[in-house]
């Protein structure tokens, strides 16, 4: 995958200029370049500022954590594991970040954070992410954390989740998916996670987000014929419904149109599942 320069400053927490300067200064990466003369950062690319920021966010000085990264002499890919042990487990740094969240320290959150960036993308989402989701949602529901704080956590997540999707560059070529939900339908999170799994599948993403109006969802299929459709139901709704809905989403997709159905309310349907739609565990391949 090919990363623009804003996208990977966002990834990393390393600014702009910072990143030229490093190039020209230090030849941490040297990107590649795009048709139009903007820099295109690779996966390996990413990893290694990443690595770069968990160093410096550890203490040491930028010209220090130089010779650390061309001293290691190995590639560093977002499917390896970081070159510095993680203090205290996955689940003590995710521990420390959702507290972080919870006293709405985004310079703290940034910095434990640093040291998972080495880690895959989808990692990331799994083990990181969406386990904080799912607790904020159960103290939430417990009584033990405000509206307020839910909602930064949320907010939060999504900022992160979309980033790392919209960091994707597929090109202008490559197969269009389009996510949205139902209306009424408010849950987000696993259309989120379906968005960025699409991106790093190679899918070029129009995202919609949630409660998106039937008949301007239509239109857009029929204008677009995107090769795609991510769907997300979460709130209890009868099964007939859910397939009606499917289907007439289906309608809208040229021959070769696809749709997935993911979410709880689509989890029981995975029997009807056939060529070119797909609900619930089948959704995910």
């Amino acid at each position: 995958m090919a990363y623009w320069i804003n996208n990977v400053s966002e990834m990393t927490g390393i600014p702009k200029s910072t990143l030229i300067a490093w190039e020209r200064r230090y030849r941490l990466v040297e990107p590649k370049r795009a048709p139009s003369g903007y820099r295109l950062y690779t996966d390996e690319d990413v990893a290694l500022l990443q690595r770069v920021k968990a160093l410096l966010d550890a203490g040491h000085r930028i010209s220090t954590v130089a010779e650390i990264v061309k001293r290691e002499a190995r590639p560093a890919t977002t499917m390896e594991a970081p070159a510095t042990p993680l203090p205290g487990g996955l689940e003590s740094l995710r521990n420390a970040a959702l507290e972080a969240l919870l006293a709405f320290d985004r310079a703290e959150v940034d910095r434990v954070l640093s040291w998972l960036f080495s880690l895959p993308f989808e990692t990331l989402i799994d083990q990181v992410i969406l386990p904080i989701l799912h607790e904020i949602g159960a103290r939430w529901e417990a009584g033990e954390v405000t509206v307020v704080q839910e909602h930064y956590v949320s907010a939060w997540s999504r900022e992160r989740i979309l980033t790392m999707a919209r960091g994707r560059d597929p090109g202008p070529t490559a197969p269009e998916a389009v996510c949205a939900t139902p209306p009424g339908e408010l849950h987000e999170l696993g259309l989120l996670a379906a968005a960025f799994r699409l991106a790093n599948r190679g899918y070029r993403l129009l995202y919609l987000g949630t409660d998106v109006p039937t008949d301007q969802l239509l239109a857009l299929l029929r204008d677009r014929q995107p090769a795609l459709v991510a769907l997300s139901v979460v709130r209890e709704r009868d099964d007939f419904d859910v397939l009606a809905y499917a289907e007439r989403v289906l309608e809208a997709l040229g021959p070769e149109g696809e749709v997935i159905v993911g979410g709880w309310a689509a989890a029981g349907l995975a029997h009807h599942s056939r060529e070119r739609l797909r609900f619930g565990d089948a959704a995910e391949g």
